[in-house]
């Protein structure tokens, strides 16, 4: 890896969180999709999926009418790319625009033709595979997108909104009975792989410095509280003996969303994805002046010839004097 002006730590923390989300990502695959335990848990889930209010089923279904929105949808990576543009972070804009692209394709790319779903249990519901879920990659590869290219004391600020937005869809998504619990999950961990993916590959390009500004109190007390109230959620719906297995995989895709997007954050939270630049104030070094050869060129000793030039000089002085 070649050195840059960032944090090697900071470089080798984001390098390591790879493989450790494709390892969770796996890991979601192979216990839920493809074990008869957890397809039967997932199907329970998916075919109570349609019995909420009808307030609820409306709600969904606009939000996810949002995400088929592609003018809309267009307009939100146009909005990603200004961002950038405005900041002048050109590397930054080039990450956010790959990773999306790389995210969207991944999820179409393993759910339609590289991963399947065996037939583990029989019954009405659909046995196609829809792993990882498109619509939440592409939510949380906007969310990402936007963390990496703001400046990083703001990308806290911007992360919880955002972690809320796709926690959102991912309810939708299961609510509507369009995706089971490992399908959101799935494509969260995925979306948070390409990102620190293409992250790291520019920082090992030199192309990202130090971070001037780190998150003031207010981001990282606003980080903290978001992660406490995520986990306790879950936990409040898990021990609690009236909640059905729906209520239960609904408050671990919210939790999950909201978590992976704040691991991102936290990750991020030293590097700025832009060339080195000199810092504000700092003067350029002054040129390097030789200092004149003092006094007139002596004469030559009895037996030598005459030194032409003060250069001829200079390297008499610099290989025979020590």
């Amino acid at each position: 890896m070649r050195p840059s002006s960032t944090s090697p730590a900071a470089a080798w923390r984001i390098a390591l969180s790879v493989p450790l989300f494709l390892f969770a990502f796996i890991a979601i695959y192979l216990q839920f999709v493809r074990t008869r335990e957890g397809q039967r848990w997932e199907n329970e889930v998916l075919a109570a999926g349609g019995r909420g209010t009808g307030w609820l089923r409306d709600r969904n279904s606009g939000l996810l009418e949002v995400m088929d929105d592609r003018p809309l949808l267009i307009g939100a990576v146009v909005g990603v790319i200004l961002v950038a543009l405005v900041g002048r972070r050109w590397w930054a804009g080039l990450a956010a625009v790959v990773g999306m692209g790389l995210t969207v394709a991944a999820s179409q790319v393993l759910k339609l033709s590289l991963l399947e779903r065996p037939r583990l249990q029989t019954g009405p519901l659909p046995s196609h595979n829809s792993f990882p879920s498109g619509h939440v990659s592409l939510a949380m590869a906007l969310v990402l997108a936007l963390l990496v290219v703001l400046p990083s004391r703001l990308r806290v600020l911007a992360a919880v909104p955002g972690a809320l937005w796709v926690a959102s869809v991912s309810t939708a998504t299961m609510q509507a009975g369009w995706h089971r619990l490992s399908d959101t999950l799935g494509a969260g961990l995925l979306a948070a792989t390409v990102c620190c993916l293409v992250v790291s590959l520019l920082l090992a390009l030199g192309k990202a410095r130090r971070a001037a500004h780190r998150p003031g109190p207010l981001g990282l007390a606003l980080g903290w509280v978001a992660a406490v109230v995520a986990i306790g959620w879950f936990l409040v719906r898990y021990s609690d003996v009236d909640a059905t297995a729906t209520e239960i995989a609904m408050a671990a895709a919210q939790s999950a969303s909201v978590l992976i997007v704040l691991a991102v954050t936290a990750l991020l939270r030293s590097v700025e994805l832009l060339a080195p630049v000199a810092v504000r104030g700092e003067s350029p070094a002054p040129p390097v002046v030789e200092p004149p050869l003092p006094g007139p060129l002596p004469g030559p000793l009895p037996g030598q010839r005459r030194v032409v030039s003060p250069e001829e000089l200079r390297y008499y002085r610099q290989q025979l004097v020590p």
